[in-house]
């Protein structure tokens, strides 16, 4: 499952050739995208059609947080794969699902996720496909790693290390 804008800076082309080729190989899958149309979201929509995956790729656009929530549940990961990313909220949601992701190499992503993603190429379509394929052999330890992952970012942890830089 991907959430974000669809818009160029996410990345989504990319991800769906990728998805499309790690599908040919391993077709049990499909590939659950959900966001806002941003900017030139109609080139993401022809190359669902130009690679004939209107079955395998689903757009849901916006979702209220209930939704989402459910949706996180239900899925068997995150993957966000930006071109930059300030911190990367979508696989921090994922993690409170317990849910590992897969994600950017770059910008603050591997800081965010530590040792619950698996870290691709966001250039490269086959780097983020073979991602895929590394997510389903370790998804039980990227589970276990995002449940404790999900605690760095606990609201008290946080608020505790601010603090104690005033002492």
């Amino acid at each position: 499952m991907n959430v974000s804008t669809l818009q160029p800076g996410k990345n989504i082309e990319r991800l769906i050739r990728a998805f499309k080729i790690f599908y040919d190989k391993t077709p049990s899958y499909q590939l659950c995208i959900v966001g806002n149309k941003g900017w030139g979201y109609e080139d993401i929509y022809k190359i669902v059609k130009e690679l004939n995956a209107e079955r395998v790729i689903v757009f849901t656009g916006y979702l209220d947080d209930t939704i989402l929530s459910q949706l996180y549940s239900a899925c068997i990961g995150v993957v966000y794969v930006s071109l930059y990313e300030g911190f990367g909220i979508p696989p921090l949601e994922g993690f409170y699902h317990s849910k590992g992701a897969i994600c950017s190499n770059n910008s603050s992503l591997p800081e965010v996720v530590g040792d619950a993603a698996v870290l691709v190429d966001p250039m490269d379509d086959l780097s983020i496909a073979i991602g895929f394929s590394d997510f389903l052999e370790k998804r039980e330890i990227l589970e276990a790693n995002a449940t404790k992952r999900v605690t760095v970012f606990n609201p008290k942890t946080i608020t505790m290390k601010f603090l104690s830089l005033f002492k």
